[in-house]
C-alpha cells in the first residue's frame, strides 16, 4: 500500500502495487479496479497507484505508474486521465497535493508539475525556473496550513507559495546567428556563381531569396 484516502465517513481508497482498491469501513468490503475505462472508450491498467488526494468535491486524484494523473468523478464514476504527451515524465508521477486556489501540484521523475483541473493547463518547474532539483523524491511533497508548498529532491528542498510563483507567457523570439550554404558559412558580402548572398547581417534581415541548388 502506497496511500490511503478517505473520501467519506465510511469508505476508504488505498493507492497499492495492484491498483486501487475501495474499502467499506462499515461492511468490510472492498472493490478493487485494476482496469479504468475513458469516456473515449480507451482503457488503461493500473498497477503502481502511489498517491491520492481527494478534492472535496466528489473528485479522487491518483497518480498511477506509466498511466499519468487521473481524476476518478465518484459522483458520476467517470475518469479523465492526464498524462505526458506534451510533458515527458507526468506518467511517472510521485506525489500530488492540492493548493488553497484549487490547483493541483505533482511531483514526478522530470520536475515538479502545476495542474489546473478547471482549464487542464498544465506547468512544468525545474531548474531551469529556479528550483533547487530537475526530479523529485516519492512523497517528498507536502504543503501547510498557510499554504506553503515543500518539494524534496536530490539537491536538497524547495519551499514557496503558489501566489508568489509568475509564469512569463512571452515566448522568446529567434534570431539567426549564421547561415550556410552546402555546409559552408556564408558572411556579408560573401558571392556565390556572382551573386551576392548577404548584404548585411541576418540580424537585420527580414528573408533570404536562395536557389534550389543552394542548400
Amino acid at each position: 500500500v502506497w496511500d490511503i484516502k478517505e473520501v467519506s465517513n465510511d469508505l476508504l481508497y488505498l493507492g497499492t502495487n495492484a491498483g486501487l482498491w475501495a474499502y467499506n469501513i462499515n461492511t468490510g468490503i472492498t472493490k478493487k479496479l485494476k482496469t479504468i475505462q475513458y469516456d473515449d472508450g480507451s482503457t488503461d491498467s493500473l498497477t503502481n497507484v502511489h498517491s491520492l488526494y481527494f478534492d472535496g468535491k466528489g473528485g479522487l486524484w491518483f497518480c498511477a505508474e506509466m498511466v499519468g494523473i487521473v481524476h476518478y468523478n465518484l459522483n458520476n464514476v467517470k475518469f479523465k486521465k492526464y498524462n505526458s504527451i506534451t510533458h515527458s515524465g507526468l506518467s511517472n508521477a510521485w506525489k500530488i497535493v492540492g493548493d488553497m486556489k484549487g490547483n493541483l501540484w505533482i511531483t514526478t521523475i522530470n520536475g515538479l508539475f502545476k495542474l489546473n483541473p478547471v482549464s487542464g493547463e498544465l506547468i512544468r518547474f525545474s531548474s531551469g525556473s529556479g528550483f533547487s532539483n530537475d526530479y523529485y523524491k516519492r512523497n517528498a511533497l507536502a504543503i501547510d496550513k498557510e499554504g506553503f508548498l515543500y518539494v524534496g529532491g536530490p539537491n536538497g528542498i524547495d519551499f514557496f507559495h503558489p501566489d508568489s510563483i509568475r509564469v512569463e507567457k512571452r515566448f522568446p523570439e529567434v534570431y539567426f546567428e549564421n547561415l550556410y550554404i552546402n555546409n559552408n558559412v556564408v558572411n556579408v558580402g560573401d558571392t556565390i556563381n556572382g551573386l551576392r548572398i548577404l548584404n548585411t547581417s541576418l540580424l537585420y534581415l527580414k528573408s533570404v531569396e536562395l536557389s534550389y541548388r543552394q542548400r
